[in-house]
């Protein structure tokens, strides 16, 4: 088994069928951030290392065969880096509590007390400069301004 940060369309909010089959023969572990910084690449988002910033996502255990799948719909060739969408790493995830992640500051200024773990992220392996930054530090808080802002 291994341990997988989801940031983007495979949170478990959002109800992605791959998420579902996630749940099914993994376990969710719970919540948690990585030093990074999110993009709006249009139907889903890129994720950049950055010690400036978090990006807040969920922690999963999964079967090591289960990366055949996310290495697919990542677009993650570990044969191919060049072409790959994305690059599959082992990256250190502070772990907190669901109450903890109101107070996005407090989360980057006390990250050394949280309980770390290293898990495979999937961050984007393209150019981002022409992409938008997306300010929230949570793809759901994104989208749910987002869709707020188009409602008005």
């Amino acid at each position: 088994m291994e341990y997988v940060f989801v940031y983007g369309t495979l949170l478990s909010q959002l109800n992605h069928p791959l998420n579902k089959k996630m749940l099914r023969e993994g376990i969710l572990i719970g919540d948690g951030f990585v030093m990074g910084s999110l993009y709006d690449v249009g139907e889903y988002p890129a994720a950049i290392p950055s010690q400036e910033s978090i990006i807040l996502g969920e922690v999963y255990k999964i079967p090591e065969t289960f990366f055949f799948e996310l290495d697919d719909y990542e677009g993650y060739n570990p044969y191919n880096l060049n072409d790959s969408l994305y690059k599959r790493k082992k990256t250190k995830v502070y772990l907190i509590d669901k109450k903890d992640i109101s107070d996005k500051d407090s989360l980057l200024k006390n990250k050394e007390k949280y309980h770390k773990l290293f898990c495979w992220i999937y961050w984007y392996n393209k150019p981002i400069n022409h992409l938008k930054k997306i300010q929230e530090n949570s793809y759901i808080d994104y989208l749910h301004n987002k869709t707020n802002i188009h409602k008005i």
